[in-house]
């Protein structure tokens, strides 16, 4: 871009009064290192492409509010197609919506779904963490869009990003990403452009608790503090601790040490992605050689299975919400339990958990706590079951895919050995593969007498749970499949 035309974006740039206008910048990409392309996805040249970027300017490295700084609501790119000719170009509109803002988000998902309708071809972008990604599939599933029409891709923008890791986009947005040239912004657009959409299967999380438990979780206060509070429901204009609470899933969820860290870096999570690795690396450093670590049996009794899915089905009925989790299903059957149930001759008759693990996680892709490792492709014959002849079970599982309906489960010893498999690998233990539906059971009491807890991580979204039932897993029925389509880069 030449001197005048980044004086004219300059000035295009809008004051707190002023309209926000739309501002073209037409200049050619410079030329990208060279990628195979599917000729098939490039769209004539009369019909643009549609990039919604949606920005939540509040995740870990704050990176994301670049694009909001522009201070416009869309640009209009002219693009080098970087494996064609000299007139072979990319035509794109850029769409700019802050997440965190309702206006802004409701305007731009709005859109977006008028575009899909109209058989554009869209792309929705994600600048932010995995946690955002999850918030913008739950605003297009609201909407009813057709994912197969319209992927989401990332800019990792959090603190972990291991879906970002795992998607080939790095673990961290570029830190030059808004420039007065915008060429890196141009770089991405055509990644984005030429990016292979993927199936990728999205999870129901649904947490049952007894009666007299509740669900705890770190929230900013009106002080601006980090505290915990009970998630709650509201009943005749009263508040009473939540009994059941659900949540779509992409990348884990587990139960243990790892989340019980990531409850204590909650508390103290900071404005920097650099800070936040920090802290969760102080936290754990204090589990390990502070704190003793508390094995997941003496809260878990077992990981159960069905043969044939069920749904999970919730009705509202005067605020209260009542959940069939199909408890006289025949077909289940137990992949571990956590104690021995004994046949006669005293023959153990179940697969049981063995070694005392710190965590248990059920694995979606293949990056875990933003390490970018593949605990399960480097835990291969190890498996911590042993099976009733009291050996362990033989590992016949296949390799992980995001898209092939199911996950994997495995274990970790305790805090140290999760560290150990940034460097070492083969720290994790394997238990099980499956499509579920999966239900974690919990103990009634521990062995003082005293209800359960333990701690739940979902996504890098961490519980406290007091006196929980259960917990179940299963592929989500409010998508087609329980899939979207998501972009990895090419």
């Amino acid at each position: 871009m030449n001197g005048e035309s980044s004086q004219t974006q300059r000035q295009l740039i809008p004051g707190p009064n002023q309209p926000v206008p739309h501002i073209n910048l037409a200049d050619p990409l410079p030329i990208l290192h060279h990628a195979e392309v599917d000729i098939h996805t490039i769209k004539p040249e009369n019909e643009p492409y549609g990039i919604f970027l949606f920005s939540n300017p509040l995740s870990g490295s704050r990176r994301a509010a670049a694009v909001l700084k522009l201070g416009v609501k869309s640009l209009t790119f002219n693009l080098q197609n970087p494996d064609g000719p000299a007139d072979s170009r990319y035509h794109a509109n850029v769409y700019i919506y802050n997440l965190s803002d309702t206006t802004s988000r409701n305007e731009g998902f709005d859109f977006l779904s008028d575009k899909v309708k109209e058989g554009k071809n869209v792309r929705a972008i994600v600048l932010g963490g995995d946690g955002s990604i999850m918030w913008a599939v739950e605003e297009m599933t609201k909407r009813q869009i057709d994912f197969a029409r319209c992927p989401i891709g990332i800019l990792p923008c959090g603190t972990g990003n291991d879906l970002s890791i795992v998607l080939g986009w790095g673990a961290a947005a570029p830190t030059n990403l808004i420039t007065p040239e915008l060429t890196e912004l141009k770089k991405l657009v055509v990644e984005w452009i030429r990016a292979t959409p993927k199936d990728f299967d999205i999870w129901d999380i649904t947490v049952v608790m007894r009666q007299n438990g509740s669900i705890i979780k770190v929230v900013q206060n009106e002080t601006g503090q980090r505290v915990k509070r009970p998630v709650e429901i509201m009943k005749d204009g009263n508040t009473s601790p939540a009994l059941f609470y659900r949540r779509k899933m992409s990348n884990y969820v587990s139960i243990g040490v790892d989340a019980r860290m990531g409850l204590g870096f909650d508390k103290k999570r900071t404005r920097s992605a650099f800070l936040n690795k920090c802290v969760y690396g102080w936290e754990g450093f204090k589990k390990i050689f502070f704190k003793k670590t508390v094995p997941v049996d003496t809260a878990l009794e077992s990981v159960d299975t069905f043969h044939q899915r069920q749904e999970i089905q919730m009705e509202k009925n005067d605020n209260k919400f009542e959940l069939d989790l199909a408890e006289e299903n025949k077909d289940n059957f137990a992949i571990f339990r956590t104690s021995a149930s004994q046949a006669q001759g005293g023959v153990t008759d179940q697969n049981l958990l063995y070694g005392s693990p710190g965590s248990v996680v059920a694995l979606n892709i293949t990056s875990y706590a933003g390490g970018g490792s593949n605990p399960w492709g480097s835990s291969r014959g190890r498996v911590a079951i042993k099976g009733p002849d009291g050996k362990p079970l033989p590992d016949q599982w296949t390799d992980a895919s995001f898209g092939d309906g199911k996950v994997e489960f495995i274990c970790f010893k305790g805090p140290f050995s999760m560290v150990l498999e940034r460097v070492l690998k083969n720290q994790a233990r394997r238990l099980g593969q499956g499509g579920g539906p999966f239900e974690f059971k919990f103990k009634n009491l521990n062995q003082n007498g005293a209800p359960v807890t333990t701690y739940l991580n979902i996504d890098g979204e961490y519980f406290q749970l007091i006196a929980p039932e259960k917990i179940r897993v299963s592929l989500t029925t409010d998508i087609p499949h329980g899939k979207i389509k998501i972009l990895a880069k090419s």
